[in-house]
């Protein structure tokens, strides 16, 4: 339990570190770049996991289909 909280504290410490001179590199750029890019990215995941199922549920094997079936001549 200890450790956990340690570990968290740590945790945060750093990322507060890293905050300041994120937060100075991209005050310049606008929000909705940021909005629009991530909605683009879930876009096209959602498409290539769309597309990807649909190929897994329409792939048809063929592998024991028996085409030509012959009687046995006796």
């Amino acid at each position: 339990m200890k450790t956990t909280i340690i570990i968290s504290v740590l945790v945060l410490n750093t990322t507060l570190l890293f905050i300041e001179p994120l937060a100075n590199l991209v005050q310049g750029i606008n929000p909705w770049f940021f909005a629009l890019s991530e909605a683009v990215l879930l876009i096209g995941f959602l498409t290539h996991r769309l597309l990807r199922d649909l190929k897994k549920t329409f792939d048809i094997d063929i592998d024991d289909l028996r085409i030509f079936l012959f009687k046995e001549i006796n």
